[in-house]
């Protein structure tokens, strides 16, 4: 066996990532007001740190906060890397063509979705996997599509409906209000 790999000097990415996204006295994360610190810290490590199974959901939320404080570049590597330590996780796929649409590179975030596309013919990919990636590329009509399907489902993303910003560009949208309504939120 080959010398394992020691991550940066001081740094911990589950340690660091779980003060990030979920930081004392909360259940959950998206505290995009410490992101800009811990991510100089991890953009270092991204390449350097031997992530494992567990550490692509943190890598994962990671990439929902870079996505929301505007950071779409950022957030990229740290999709890539979730996504290759999850096993192709369709939920890090959805993200992650949301993060490559609002960095400029539409290109990579089709061909992902096609990739989604064609695995669903296959077999099960949730929801709000298509309902991020639809977001990401601005394509509303396709991502309501897809909430309804998460709402037939009884999906977990319905209750992020009302605080998450992902779903800003909806929420003027009598559909969105509706919906809103349906899974009993207003």
């Amino acid at each position: 066996m080959g010398a394992q790999r020691k991550p940066c000097r001081g740094f911990s990415v589950g340690a660091s990532l779980t003060r990030l996204l979920y930081p004392a006295g909360t259940s959950h994360g998206f505290s995009s007001r410490r992101a800009a610190a811990t991510t100089k810290q991890c953009t270092s490590c991204v390449a350097c740190w031997p992530y494992t199974q567990n550490e692509a959901m943190a890598l994962w939320f990671l990439g929902f906060v870079l996505i929301a404080n505007n950071q779409p570049q950022e957030a990229v590597p740290f999709l890539e890397k979730a996504l290759s330590v999850s096993s192709r996780s369709p939920g890090v796929m959805g993200v992650l063509v949301r993060a490559y649409a609002h960095a400029g590179q539409r290109n990579a975030a089709l061909a992902l979705l096609a990739e989604m596309k064609k695995r669903k013919q296959a077999g099960y990919v949730p929801p709000a996997a298509f309902v991020n990636a639809y977001l990401g590329l601005g394509e509303n009509d396709e991502a309501f599509a897809w909430l309804e399907q998460a709402f037939n489902e009884q999906s977990n993303i319905l209750r992020w409906l009302k605080v998450h910003p992902y779903f800003d560009p909806l929420r003027d949208d009598p559909r969105f209000k509706n919906l809103v309504h349906r899974v009993g939120l207003d």
